[in-house]
């Protein structure tokens, strides 16, 4: 998975689905880099994931373990666990800080 699918699960893991649009306003990032993020036409600094990551109130790792890819391998059960500990915290997650 990439950064930017990675950022589009985060966002609309939980209920009120996060917009571009809010995390625009929160980050001063515009929702037209936030979009070609997510389609994987730009990548994102570490300085956008670290402010994107706080108006979604997630950890920044939240993006980079979610963005692991799948490879095939022994790791890759670990990852895949790691993933789905992720993807159970941010459904139990509800604010927004934007």
């Amino acid at each position: 998975m990439s950064i930017g699918k990675a950022l589009l699960e985060i966002r609309t893991a939980r209920e009120p689905v996060i917009t571009q649009k809010m995390i625009s306003d929160a980050t001063g990032l515009t929702v037209n880099f936030l979009s070609l993020v997510e389609n994987e036409r730009r990548g994102l600094s570490k300085t956008s994931a670290q402010k994107i990551a706080d108006a979604c109130s997630v950890p920044p790792c939240f993006l980079d373990i979610l963005a692991l890819p799948d490879s095939g391998t022994e790791v890759d059960k670990e990852i895949r666990e790691l993933k789905e500990a992720v993807r159970s915290s941010l459904s139990k997650l509800v604010s927004f800080r934007g």
